[in-house]
């Protein structure tokens, strides 16, 4: 959409990239969204289960690192009931396409 494209272009001050800071905890809502509808599905198991668990590491680091500093605090207080809820650390990190992202994952949560 060029609409979007010229708010990030232009820098405007509302675009979705420069408001995430106020929302930083919408990763995790939409990872909920996913997880309850492919549970509700059926569909989480199996390969959909560790497809799941490797986007959900690679995309929280990627929000993670891309927010300010009291965004970040906000959302690394809230990742250890996530790694839980989603059995994160109970397959070890061969488990993970890109163990480097794994091992940032982990470094977040201390």
């Amino acid at each position: 959409n060029l609409d979007l494209l010229r708010c990030y272009i232009l820098n405007v001050k509302t675009s979705i990239s420069r408001t995430r800071s106020q929302s930083w905890n919408n990763c995790l809502l939409a990872a909920d969204k996913i997880y309850t509808d492919w549970k509700k599905m059926g569909l989480y198991r199996g390969k959909a289960d560790q497809a799941f668990c490797n986007w959900f590491v690679q995309f929280v680091c990627w929000h993670y690192f891309t927010l300010d500093e009291e965004a970040r605090a906000k959302l690394a207080a809230e990742l250890p009931q996530y790694a839980e809820k989603y059995k994160l650390f109970s397959h070890g990190p061969k488990y993970y396409y890109m163990q480097m992202d794994y091992e940032h994952f982990k470094s977040l949560i201390g």
